[in-house]
């Protein structure tokens, strides 16, 4: 869904492309090395956060038969308030162990301070021209 978000604003958005796409390129480059460099392997970790529990809604809607097992996650309850809490937690600590974390972060903190505009652009054929 992320990506997908990030294709079409990338694709349908005339900002910045040297610095915008770079920056969302970067991003998700980051997070797949991140992922990808990861010691963790979370099928032996047993302290690894429980999905949800999940409990069968089902409710007929204009016709359709609709199954949610999440919706008691709408309403505020101690269960739903501990579980995020403690993924929350879980997140926290896997991300803050991850080797060069503090050194992404900077890098992404600096391409989102980059100030860089154009008050027009206009597509010729296949080429995009953009004036400061």
């Amino acid at each position: 869904m992320l990506l997908s978000i990030l294709a079409w604003d990338l694709i349908f958005t005339y900002k910045t492309l040297k610095g915008y796409v770079l920056k969302y390129l970067f991003i998700i480059i980051s997070i797949a090395v991140l992922a990808a460099c990861s010691n963790h392997d979370a099928s032996s970790d047993a302290s690894i956060n429980k999905p949800p529990k999940k409990i069968p809604i089902k409710e007929t809607v204009f016709g359709y038969e609709i199954n949610d097992p999440y919706r008691w996650m709408e309403k505020e309850e101690d269960g739903l308030k501990a579980w995020m809490l403690s993924s929350a937690k879980q997140t926290d600590e896997l991300l803050g162990s991850q080797v060069g974390r503090h050194r992404l972060e900077e890098a992404t903190a600096k391409l989102f301070s980059a100030q860089s505009s154009f008050s027009q652009a206009k597509l010729s054929g296949d080429k995009l021209f953009l004036f400061a």
